[in-house]
């Protein structure tokens, strides 16, 4: 039994033991050539798979699962923002939920909204007192909380820089002797790819802001995707041509 080639595909046919070296050593770079995309389409794929179940968004920090110690009113004069540091990573994050733990509110508020902000200054080293939430850069959608339980407050994405400090910041649009929500909070450090701090800012108006420090600990989970970095995408490149290799080779 020996192989021997047509068209560029091995076929086995009977033949005497004696194959000629002419035969097998096509053969041999035929299979190694297969070794090789198969090796780069599976390195490629490896590469996107982290990407492609980030996509959802995964819980980059929560301390939705500590006890509540404690609470804030939140209505249209009183902001409440909750700060929270990014991760390391150099392209920075995609984010794409949150997740709110909200006690029963009081009276019949309405107009509930979540944000993020920027800090002022030097964001990936503040100074406080003295920052203070800036500007908004993005908003989410989701329910309006007339109950007690977690919510859940998405966005097509909000690009989030590495190692930042930014605030995810709750507001309504009925003054709290009308009806407050109610945002439960903790009181420890939640540490994980992303930290949430051990101080808020409140506010009357949105716009003169009170850092406070080492009380209440509001209750969130983040949910982001890391942005790829160049590397990625060129092994998504080379894995796509490779199968498109791959699939000629099929076809011849």
């Amino acid at each position: 039994m020996k192989l021997v080639i047509f068209s560029n595909v091995p076929k086995r046919v009977d033949c005497s033991d004696d194959c000629p070296l002419t035969a097998i050593v096509p053969v041999i770079q035929f299979s190694m050539k297969k070794i090789l995309i198969t090796a780069v389409l599976f390195a490629s794929l490896s590469a996107m798979t982290p990407s492609i179940l980030d996509a959802q968004g995964i819980v980059y920090v929560s301390n939705l699962g500590d006890t509540p110690t404690g609470s804030a009113a939140v209505g249209s004069d009183s902001w409440i923002a909750q700060t929270f540091i990014t991760g390391t990573n150099v392209d920075g994050y995609s984010l794409s939920s949150v997740e709110l733990l909200l006690n029963t509110p009081s009276g019949n508020p309405s107009g509930f909204s979540i944000s993020v902000y920027s800090i002022s200054g030097n964001s990936q080293t503040p100074t406080f007192p003295g920052a203070v939430p800036q500007v908004s850069i993005g908003s989410f959608s989701g329910p309006d909380p007339t109950t007690a339980g977690i919510f859940d407050y998405t966005t097509p994405g909000i690009a989030l820089s590495a190692s930042t400090w930014y605030v995810v910041l709750v507001t309504a649009t009925t003054p709290i002797n009308q009806g407050a929500y109610i945002w439960s909070a903790a009181n420890s450090i939640t540490t994980g790819s992303f930290d949430i701090e051990n101080s808020y800012f409140s506010s009357h108006d949105g716009s003169s802001w009170t850092w406070v420090p080492r009380q209440n600990i509001f209750q969130m989970a983040i949910y982001a995707s890391p942005i790829p970095e160049p590397e990625t995408g060129a092994m998504l490149v080379l894995g796509m041509a490779a199968f498109g290799i791959w699939r000629l080779r099929r076809i011849q």
